[in-house]
């Protein structure tokens, strides 16, 4: 039941006359997929563009610091 309400309250809104009305556009971080509350939706324009709904991971990578030599790809 929280999960519907949340749902209606980031889709929906009562006017002032007590008329439920649809908002333009959800909040950001709006439920996108009730099956799955935690899906965002992400957007990207390459050469077409492309829209989904789900999961993205960013990975980090740590790299030992060393000294460099200058001389190494030299042919």
């Amino acid at each position: 039941m929280r999960l519907l309400q949340r749902v209606y309250e980031e889709n929906f809104e009562t006017g002032k006359a007590g008329v439920v009305e649809k908002l333009r556009a959800p909040p950001a971080g709006a439920v996108q997929n009730p099956h799955d509350p935690d899906a965002q939706w992400s957007y990207k324009s390459t050469m077409k563009d492309t829209d989904w709904v789900g999961h993205k991971v960013q990975a980090g990578e740590t790299v030992e610091a060393r000294a460099l030599n200058p001389f190494h790809n030299i042919v």
